[in-house]
């Protein structure tokens, strides 16, 4: 059904969520990047997240975010540092949704400099993260904060939601290097 879709999208000339009649399609599309991306098949939901930023480089579904954190958990360092900085300037602002995941990234490939520039980019542009920092429990912090429905960029329970998503790429990552997965580091 997605091949039958996807041809009749490629031949009608890849329109963008702009477009009414497309919506429905892209919409789909995204649903089976998650599949695949849940499934850790992240190689598959970066084709398929890459064909809708593709698309529409306004990104209405937000999937630049998707794909840093697959450049982030795959350890592509140099693409992370691309699609973030695409995203910097311009008609979007820079994030704690973009910076974190290029800041673990960034982390985890032994870039220093760039960790500490990041850093500094997400105390600037999230002046939240000084209250989670110095909170008494911070893992209760993150805990509370990041089962809120309500997503606001740059604000406490982003950092909050950001940090849950940190934690879980810090557990693959070191189940990966301690041998436990399939994920080496180079």
């Amino acid at each position: 059904m997605l091949e039958r879709a996807t041809k009749q999208w490629e031949q009608e000339g890849k329109l963008g969520w702009r477009d009414l009649e497309a919506r429905p399609f892209l919409g789909f599309k995204h649903t089976v990047a998650e599949a695949y991306e849940y499934a850790g098949k992240l190689n598959q939901a970066l084709e398929h997240y890459q064909a809708i930023l593709s698309a529409d480089e306004g990104d209405p579904l937000g999937v630049r975010f998707r794909i840093l954190s697959i450049y982030a958990r795959t350890l592509q360092w140099q693409k992370a540092e691309e699609l973030a900085n695409a995203y910097k300037d311009g008609d979007h602002h820079w994030d704690d949704q973009i910076i974190v995941p290029l800041l673990v990234a960034a982390i985890v490939t032994d870039r220093e400099v760039a960790a500490r520039s990041l850093m500094e980019d997400l105390i600037t542009v999230n002046l939240n993260l000084s209250t989670l920092l110095t909170s008494e429990d911070p893992y209760a912090m993150i805990i509370d904060l990041s089962s809120s429905k309500l997503y606001r960029s740059n604000s406490i329970e982003s950092l909050a939601l950001l940090s849950a998503i940190c934690c879980r790429l810090w557990c693959i990552l070191f189940m990966s290097w301690s041998g436990c997965g399939i994920l080496m580091r180079s």
